[in-house]
């Protein structure tokens, strides 16, 4: 046994020696399964490093564990994986018997391994497989888009969402989407790329309510912050892309715009301080949209009178309090638009997805309402 209690073939297999793997597997004693003290067997090694081609010298013994994990759970694929070696990978699912879907210990599954750490090859071979569980979630609900997104691998991100039974809008155990991870981290590029989905749901929040835009704003990612707030979704506060080219002809589109550009993550922090920023520094009459108002009221004191509310937001006090009554307009609309779609040709899936946007613009409103009702004077 050599250090770590690796065999002569464990040995072999890591360090990329076929001529003694060929002669050890010659010899009827050589147990081809067997572990070291971390329980990973030759063809893990193999596997992990790279050694693609002792993978195939092994993978011809008829009694070898293909799907065997160490103590950890990882099988030679994920292994593989997880180091990017993706010719590896490909040799590995060659075999019908190679389970692309297995998980670890911590539920994460070599697609969310290579995702993960943006190994964009190893992905798309993995793709290949028509058994694989792209949307799978490990322990914590995260999907192998959500990991790539989380760590900015937007290159990664793209491969997974040209696949169009890809998730983009899944969420995890705490209700962040894979947009949410990106914004939340500041990676502008996989946020830039997401936004591309017609599918994609910008609006949406987690378990708390804070969307994408919010998590970006409060850990200060003014770059992310900027995209989001120039997605047409964000500034036309649409929930879909039917509307967006009326709004590109619509004279409103640019005072929207404008409006928003004073929300920088600087001044939500001003606001949180308890500081008024600048008046040059707050857009003058801006055209608030709910979801523009939940961001930043979000952010201001809870002693803050309800005339201050106003003023930091540059607005009247009949718009703060219209805020208050709007709910009730808003889900009187809501219900003709859902009248409108009944009976109509339509699938089920975009019904649905109708349906959300209309909900999630409820809540939002809900949000809203609620925290000008705690800030307002008793």
């Amino acid at each position: 046994m050599a250090t770590g209690g690796e065999t002569a073939l464990i040995q072999a297999a890591r360090t990329g020696d076929s001529e003694t793997v060929n002669m050890l597997m010659q010899q009827p004693q050589t147990a081809v399964n067997g572990g070291d003290a971390t329980g990973q067997t030759a063809l893990m090694k193999a596997a992990q490093k790279g050694n693609y081609e002792i993978v195939k010298v092994l993978l011809e013994e008829q009694d070898v564990a293909v799907n065997g994990a160490d103590g950890s759970g990882q099988t030679a694929l994920m292994k593989a994986a997880l180091k990017g070696q993706s010719k590896a990978v490909k040799v590995l699912l060659s075999r019908a018997d190679t389970l692309v879907n297995g998980a670890d210990n911590k539920g994460e599954t070599a697609l969310m391994m290579a995702s993960a750490k943006g190994h964009q090859e190893a992905v798309r071979i993995m793709l290949e497989r028509m058994d694989l569980a792209i949307n799978g979630g490990d322990v914590s609900g995260q999907t192998a888009l959500m990991k790539a997104a989380q760590t900015g691998n937007h290159a990664t991100v793209k491969v997974l969402l040209e696949q169009l039974d890809c998730q983009v809008n899944g969420a995890d155990v705490k209700g962040d989407t894979a947009l949410m991870m990106a914004a939340e981290n500041g990676h502008s590029k996989t946020v830039k790329t997401m936004l591309e989905r017609q599918d994609l749901e910008v609006h949406g929040g987690d378990a708390t309510g804070k969307t994408a835009l919010m998590k970006a704003a409060q850990n200060g990612h003014d770059e992310t912050v900027k995209i989001l707030q120039e997605h047409q979704d964000i500034v036309g506060n649409t929930g879909n892309r039917s509307g967006q080219e009326e709004m590109k002809k619509s004279p409103q589109t640019k005072q929207s715009s404008d409006a928003t550009a004073g929300f920088s993550v600087d001044n939500v922090k001003r606001m949180e301080g308890g500081r008024t920023p600048k008046a040059a520094e707050m857009p003058s009459k801006p055209s608030l949209t709910p979801l523009m108002m939940l961001e930043v009221v979000k952010s201001i004191p809870d002693e803050i009178t309800l005339h201050e509310i106003a003023a930091k937001l540059d607005v009247k006090i009949a718009f703060v309090k219209q805020c208050l009554s709007d709910k009730k307009k808003l889900t009187e609309a809501s219900l003709e638009v859902l009248q409108q779609w009944r009976g109509t040709q339509r699938t089920g899936e975009d019904a649905f997805r109708v349906m959300k946007q209309v909900l999630l613009d409820l809540e939002q409103w809900k949000i809203l309402t609620e925290i000008l009702q705690v800030k307002l004077d008793p």
